[in-house]
């Protein structure tokens, strides 16, 4: 896996894209996260799809705001013994 890319996804590919791609990618990470999560031990409550999809908006636009990336890559990361997620601009 290259640097800063999404486990199991072999191309690298950024988890924001135009069209319906968008979408699986949330779902992927989603996933991961929280996969990442139950095997550390944290509770899962509360984490629901659309908080984390809106998380992730929220993100994606303050990583965009400026205008010179044009997507962003999202990584599930163990940080302190906790399930973290990195937003990664994408040139």
């Amino acid at each position: 896996m290259r640097p800063g890319c999404l486990p199991g996804d072999r191309q690298g590919r950024p988890a924001e894209r135009q069209g319906g791609d968008e979408e699986a990618d949330y779902h992927r990470v989603y996933q991961e996260f929280i996969e990442t999560k139950q095997r550390l031990g944290e509770t899962i409550e509360g984490v629901t799809f659309d908080k984390f999809v809106a998380k992730l908006r929220a993100s994606r636009s303050q990583v965009l705001r400026g205008g010179e990336y044009k997507a962003v890559r999202f990584q599930v990361y163990v940080k302190d013994g906790k399930a973290a997620l990195k937003a990664t601009p994408v040139t």
